[in-house]
Order: C-alpha cells, then sequence, then structure tokens
C-alpha cells in the first residue's frame, strides 16, 4: 500500500483545516492521558436501567452471538450509556427495563454480533482513490487487458488535452498481465495516464505522464545517485547502454511522484472529507464498526501531533471507530511520541485511551512488495522463473529500525508476503522485543507465504499474523499455477495451522487492495475456493471453523489493535458495538456465508446505518 500517499493526504486534509463534525462517535478527545482514563467507575452502576434491551426470537432461528470465549448463544442483551450492561435469557435481562427503555425484537433469523473489525485498511488512500480515480478493475466488461485499454481510450475520447486520467484497482493476474507505455500511448497519446494496481505496489503510465510529472529522462539517474530508499524503481527495456521507461512503476516513492501532479488542485477541503466520511460510512455499511489505518506518513508541512488531531477530527463524523498505525521514520522524536501515547495510547488495552474515536497502535514498516507483482522475497524463486523477489530493506537495516521502535515502547507491524521478508522480520523482533511483551502484540501484516519452522519461532515470540484473506478468494488458483506451485500455494494464509499450534490471528481485506467487507473474508476462510470458475479448492487442509473465522474478525481484531478490553466481544462493561445480520451464519450452508446481508450495525448504543436495502425485514423496535 502507498502509505507515504496516506501521509501526504493526511497532510493535506491538516493543512485545510477541516472543521470540527457533527456527528461524534463518543465524547471529544481530551487531554487526559490513556492510564488515566483507564481508571473508571465500576460497571455497571446500582440500579442501571437499560436504555435498550435486544431479545431474540430463540424458536425462530435468531440469536445472540457475544464472542466472549463461552460460545454460548444468548437470547437477550442490554445496553446502557452505549455500553453492554448485562446479556443472558430475557427473563435475566428484564430486570433491567424501564418504562424509558426502547425493545428491539429480532426475528426470523436476524442474529446479534459484536461488530466487525478490519485491523488492516489504507483508510485515507482508498476515500480518495474511490473520489478521484476511475476503477478499471476485473469485472463482466473488463476481464481482459485488451477490454481495459478501450476502456481507457473511451475515456480519454472525453477529456479536454492535457488532463491526467486516473485509473485504479487494475489486476495485472486477473486481467491478462502489465501494461505498458505504449499501449497507453495508443490509447491516449495527448493526455497523461496513470493506472495504479490493486496491489498498490506497483502502476504503469504513459509517455505523457512521465514527461507532466518531470521524471528525469534517463532511467539510471534514479540508481546513480539513491533517489529512492524504499526499493522503488522504474521498469526499463532495451540494451544495458540504451536503457528506456517501459512504463512500470514499483514502489511508494516512485508511485508518488505522478500522484501529487496529477491531483494537484483536485483536494479541497469539501472533496476530502466528504471522500473520507463516505468510505468510512462504506464500512458500517458492511458491518464494521472499528478500521485500522495501516501506516500513515508525517508529511514535511505537518506536525505529528496536529496530523493525527485533524484525522481524529475527520473520523468522529464517521461511522466507525478508528485506530492508526504509524509508519516507521528515524526522525521520530521520543518526547513527541511519548505525548502521543499518553493521549491516545499505543499499544496494549492497559495503554489505550477508552473515550476516543482514534487511537493508535505501533508503528509499521513494509519489509517487501507484492506476490502478485513478483517483488515479495522468497527464499525459493517464483515459479517457473530465477527470480526471488526483494526485500525492502537489508537486514541489519530492518533490525535497527525495530530496535528503535522497540526503545519507543511501541508494537511493530511489519509487511510481510514472502518467507524471505518473515526471516528478518522474525531476527528483528527476537532481537528488539522480549518474548510475549507487556506493550502489545507484534504483528505480522499479510504473512501470506510462510514456512512450519517460522510460525513456531512466531508461536515462541507471541507474534500473531494479521491474513490478508482475499489472497486466497482472488488468487489462489494463480498462485499455484502462475507464482508458487500447488504446494507452496496450498499454505498461503495457514490459518489452520495456525489453530493447531494456538497462534491467534486476525483476517484483515487491505482495502483499497481487496473489497471491503468482512463477510468475504469469513467466508474465504472457511471455505478456501478461488472467484476461478472450476478453480479447486486451495489448500483444503488449511480451511478453519466458523468461530475462528468471527473471532478474526472481532476479538482477535480487536487485540491486534489493542482494545480488546473494549471492543470485539458483547461482554458487560465493554462498548455496545453491534451488528445485525439477516441471517444466523451457524444456520447457513458454507458455502453461502459470503451472501449474508447486514441488516444493521451499531456503535456505541447508536444506530449508524438503517440498511434498508439490504435487509427486507427489519428487527421490530417497540
Amino acid at each position: 500500500m502507498c502509505q507515504a500517499c496516506v501521509g501526504k493526504l493526511l497532510g493535506t486534509i491538516s493543512a485545510l483545516h477541516l472543521s470540527k463534525p457533527q456527528r461524534p462517535i463518543d465524547k471529544e478527545i481530551s487531554e487526559t492521558s490513556a492510564t488515566e482514563a483507564s481508571t473508571m467507575m465500576p460497571w455497571p452502576p446500582p440500579d442501571k436501567k437499560a436504555d435498550i434491551i435486544f431479545h431474540a426470537d430463540l424458536k425462530g432461528g435468531s440469536r445472540i452471538i457475544t464472542m466472549d470465549g463461552s460460545y454460548n448463544l444468548y437470547e437477550a442483551l442490554a445496553i446502557a450509556d452505549g455500553k453492554i450492561l448485562a446479556v443472558g435469557t430475557f427473563h435475566d435481562i428484564e430486570k433491567f427495563q424501564s418504562y424509558k427503555t426502547r425493545m428491539v425484537y429480532l426475528e426470523g433469523g436476524r442474529t446479534l454480533l459484536p461488530g466487525f473489525i478490519d485491523p488492516h485498511q489504507h483508510t485515507l488512500t482508498g476515500s480518495v482513490i474511490k473520489r478521484f480515480f476511475v476503477d478499471c478493475g476485473y469485472n463482466d466488461e473488463r476481464k481482459t487487458k485488451e477490454e481495459v485499454l478501450n476502456f481507457i481510450q473511451e475515456k480519454a475520447n472525453n477529456v479536454q488535452k492535457n488532463d491526467w486520467l486516473l485509473f485504479s484497482i487494475y489486476d495485472n493476474l486477473r486481467q491478462g498481465g502489465d501494461l505498458t507505455m505504449s499501449e497507453l500511448d495508443s490509447c491516449a497519446p495527448d493526455n497523461p495516464v496513470f493506472v495504479y494496481y490493486i496491489n498498490m505496489h506497483t502502476a504503469t503510465a504513459n509517455q505523457k505522464a512521465f514527461d507532466t510529472a518531470n521524471i528525469n529522462k534517463d532511467p539510471k539517474y534514479y540508481d546513480n545517485n539513491n533517489i529512492f530508499t524504499d526499493g522503488s524503481h522504474f521498469g526499463t527495456e532495451g540494451d544495458p547502454g540504451s536503457k528506456k521507461y517501459n512504463g512500470m512503476i514499483y514502489e511508494e516513492e516512485a508511485i508518488e511522484l505522478f500522484i501529487g501532479p496529477a491531483l494537484k488542485g483536485q483536494l479541497t477541503e469539501f472533496r476530502v472529507k466528504e471522500a473520507i466520511i463516505e468510505w468510512l460510512d462504506e464500512n458500517a455499511k458492511l458491518g464494521n464498526t472499528t478500521i485500522h489505518e495501516a501506516g500513515v506518513v508525517v508529511p514535511p508541512n505537518i506536525t505529528l501531533p496536529d496530523l493525527l488531531r485533524e484525522y481524529a477530527e475527520v473520523v468522529e463524523g464517521g461511522n466507525c471507530r478508528a485506530s492508526v498505525s504509524l509508519m516507521y521514520a528515524d526522525c521520530m522524536q521520543s518526547d513527541e511520541l511519548d505525548c502521543l501515547s499518553k493521549k491516545y495510547g499505543v499499544g496494549s488495552a492497559a495503554m489505550q485511551k477508552l473515550d476516543a474515536a482514534m487511537t493508535l497502535y505501533g508503528m509499521k514498516i513494509v519489509g517487501d512488495g507484492s506476490n502478485q507483482a513478483k517483488t515479495a522475497a522468497q527464499t525459493e524463486p517464483y515459479l517457473n522463473s530465477v527470480h526471488f523477489g526483494k526485500t525492502n530493506y537489508h537486514k541489519g537495516r530492518l533490525i535497527s529500525m525495530v530496535d528503535n521502535i522497540a526503545t519507543y515502547g511501541w508494537p511493530v507491524l511489519i509487511h510481510c508476503n514472502g518467507d524471505k521478508t518473515l526471516d528478518d522480520a522474525l531476527e528483528a523482533i527476537q532481537l528488539g522485543y522480549s518474548a510475549h511483551p507487556s506493550n502489545g502484540i507484534n504483528r505480522i501484516e499479510h504473512c501470506t507465504i510462510t514456512r512450519p519452522d517460522q510460525l513456531d519461532t512466531m508461536k515462541n515470540l507471541g507474534v500473531q499474523p494479521s491474513f490478508l484473506m482475499n489472497h486466497v478468494y482472488y488468487y489462489g488458483y494463480a498462485y499455484q499455477n502462475d507464482l508458487f506451485g500447488l504446494e507452496r500455494a496450498n499454505r498461503m494464509d495457514p490459518t489452520q495451522e495456525c489453530v493447531d499450534k494456538g497462534i491467534p490471528f486476525s483476517l484483515h481485506t487491505d482495502a483499497p487492495c481487496s473489497n471491503i467487507g468482512p463477510l468475504q473474508l469469513i467466508h474465504t476462510a472457511v471455505n478456501r475456493k478461488c472467484d476461478v470458475n472450476g478453480s479447486p479448492v486451495i489448500g483444503p487442509e488449511q480451511r478453519i471453523h466458523l468461530t475462528e473465522a468471527l473471532r478474526a474478525v472481532t476479538i482477535n481484531a480487536a487485540a491486534h489493535i489493542g482494545r480488546a478490553e473494549q471492543i470485539g466481544s458483547l461482554e458487560v462493561g465493554k462498548f455496545a458495538d453491534l451488528v445485525i445480520l439477516e441471517k444466523n451464519p451457524y444456520e447457513v450452508d458454507y458455502d453461502k456465508l459470503i451472501k449474508i446481508k447486514v441488516c444493521e450495525t451499531w456503535i456505541g448504543g447508536k444506530k449508524t446505518q438503517p440498511h434498508s436495502t439490504c435487509c427486507t425485514k427489519k428487527p421490530v423496535i417497540f
């Protein structure tokens, strides 16, 4: 994901001085420290009455699933002051009823669960891409590269000369391979064209875009002058002495050279704020009550505290709670980070600020690229290839970065798609941290290609993976046949192996790198089927039970952002973040889990989305 661009966008938002939103989720973020906020009155207070009681029709198949570890199915749940007051039988709960209590009756199989949590998204980049880029991704009308090129040409015919044409979500694996500069030149010779791939690690641009972005004419300039620090580079073709650009752009710093000029003048206060709010609303519509922004960079025109304050104010206007990781940078100051720790909390539940719409969790390092682009670093070459991919940092540099994060007292999140990168990451964590550190769970992001010995090391260190399960859904067939072969592909995202070894894990979408929505993640983890006609099950031995999949998007995901004591399960004293599904997932055929509709989403005891188009029969309120 282009976290550098995320940082730039955050800086733009702050520079625009966005006004305070009108729909706070909880209280305005104050200067109270996380430690002080954690010292709370006992809950519930004596004689507390419910504001709302949910009553499930057990005979009709409706249930309340708390994910509290007991795995019991309950009949009733009471809410007061935005928190869970009680859960149990209706006989247990009705003593909390008063004449002011609202009763919500769940019938027809409607099932109440904890609100879902996506522990790895890119909210700012995703919202801006959705607003300012044209989707050219895989669908029924754009299944091939030729159809994509025709689509781009149609758009070029309807814009003025020299206008930027920005496209996103192109899928090189599903739509027929990489685009080339010459192909884009043919589609739009008079317009700069930039096509951002769905993996968010690669892009293609035409010659007009290279010229408009002032890319140096000589490709050797960027290598000879060490311009990039993150493995960024440009694709080239031709003889060694006369290389020229082929249009391909790899990794964030190179991609940023195009996105900045392309969006210049477009990011007005209203449009940026509206785009973010729409993104958060879309998450709520699909059942997410909390999302985690996986890595933000501090741009040069703003301080880190101001950046986070502005982002928190925007988040308070949306329909989701938010958690944020900072992208590691050498220039970070310990005293500034200490202040942020006190204001927002940075790691374990004991360190979190309970009443904030936005909290912090750890620092992120992007260790390698994308398997789909063959830039993730492997210990064995890609299928039918001599290429192993490449880490973004040499091992000594990575060890130093992780050691600095550990010294700050923050957890670390390391993006590892390849097993070579994972080797380096685990060594760095082992040197920088004690096993099972108290300041929060150290995470491996994506953790796609692994070996059994690496999972054993993770178990010993207390390191936990967050899997991008949609890799299996979209690319499992290509992983088997084009990238890794059967044996390695069957172990991609090894969820059941983690269950067997007792390693908790979460599931995430990495949106916009895949669709927003937890039910597709649950469906894929349980079924391991790729969305390709005739595709076999991808690693049948890695299929997990529905309960494990639900935990991965509720209580485990909450732990992965340091908030397991506040959200992720329906237990007394936790926030009343809820989702109502049209059907009980335990009563649905596993191959139909993805078709379950979200009826309502509640945050802090307040309904955020009616979703009238999703649910034909609403809960009865009386």
